[in-house]
């Protein structure tokens, strides 16, 4: 970027923020009438530019959804399983199996929530046939992982 590209969008800056009130995106700071293109609470640089009114958020939201539920069921089993040790004094064959079976269930199911976060970015930017069947195979991965777990429940009994 040249010099007077960059004095062009510094002077754009401080014309939009003259006349609208507006927060630092880093430290919501208010930025109304600054004059620079740095914000003076938190050093970032600033830049206006024009954005989507509504982000297309709904299958990358969706997906999370489906993929924090598929992690979080291997924790509710442990925590039946270890609710039935101690509260029952059920006596499972396999103890340390079943433990390590559903604590590697909820870290495979853990990547994939970061992954998924990770690439949220893409995700959102990328096409409508291609957002919304990936949101429905992360749910799809919802039931496979109650269904594995319950097996493996039912296996070290």
């Amino acid at each position: 970027m040249s010099e007077n590209q960059r004095a062009t969008d510094q002077q754009m800056l401080a014309s939009y923020l003259a006349q609208w009130e507006d927060y630092c995106p880093s430290c919501h700071y208010n930025i109304h009438k600054l004059t620079s293109d740095t914000c003076p609470e938190c050093g970032e640089k600033l830049r206006l530019q024009v954005a989507l009114k509504m982000p297309k958020m709904g299958a990358f939201i969706a997906g999370l959804i489906g993929l924090s539920a598929s992690a979080g069921f291997p924790i509710l089993f442990l925590g039946i399983f270890f609710l039935a040790i101690v509260g029952n004094g059920y006596q499972p064959g396999h103890p340390y199996k079943l433990t390590m079976l559903y604590t590697l269930f909820f870290l495979i199911n853990a990547v994939f929530v970061f992954l998924w976060c990770r690439f949220k970015l893409s995700l959102i930017r990328s096409k409508t046939r291609f957002r919304w069947p990936l949101a429905l195979t992360a749910w799809l991965l919802c039931p496979m992982t109650v269904v594995i777990s319950f097996i493996v429940m039912q296996l070290y009994q």
